[in-house]
């Protein structure tokens, strides 16, 4: 039923959008239009309305693979920098690499951390401390066709326990005062 109310109510709207329009200039001078004829008005001619086809969009790819035969000459882990400290609460590493030349279109890239392999380049839920990573390209039988050097990064998340002695001694101290 509710189908039905609804293909009724879209062809009478779109009904009503093909309507004639009608001009009519009163004693004064001013112009009025209308979709109703009345005494002294005169229909008026609308173009049609203007369209353009969409331009087909071009379909997302990844980075550019490469098709050659050429073997790959290296893979550098560009972030996170050896050696270097990341500070996130929730321990979020996004991993980015440069590989030349660029990836094959049957080859991939494997992230391990701590020597276990990881699901995509971005990680989450990593603890706190020292870890260990490098990327390797694997072809479709498994093959590893280069590695990268092995980086160390320390994750440093806000210390819980800084915070509640902060927090016991602010309640210490207001026992105190009072």
């Amino acid at each position: 039923m509710k189908k039905i109310f609804l293909c009724f109510a879209v062809f009478s709207l779109t009904f009503g959008l093909q309507a004639e329009v009608y001009k009519q200039t009163n004693e004064k001078g001013q112009v009025s239009f209308s979709d109703q004829k009345s005494f002294g008005s005169r229909e008026v001619s609308i173009p049609p309305v203007m369209t353009f086809k969409a331009v087909a969009p071009k379909p997302f790819s990844e980075p550019a693979l490469v098709t050659t035969k050429k073997p790959y000459q290296s893979i550098v882990v560009s972030n996170p920098l050896d050696e270097s400290t990341i500070r996130d609460n929730q321990g979020v590493v996004n991993v980015s690499y440069t590989l030349d030349p660029g990836l094959k279109e049957t080859d991939i890239v494997e992230l391990y951390l701590d020597g276990k392999k990881q699901q995509g380049l971005s990680l989450s839920g990593i603890d706190r401390g020292e870890h260990r990573l490098y990327l390797q390209v694997i072809n479709r039988a498994g093959d590893v066709l280069i590695k990268s050097q092995s980086i160390v990064f320390y994750l440093h998340h806000h210390s819980t326990f800084q915070h509640s002695n902060k927090t016991k001694v602010k309640a210490k101290a207001k026992k105190i005062i009072r």
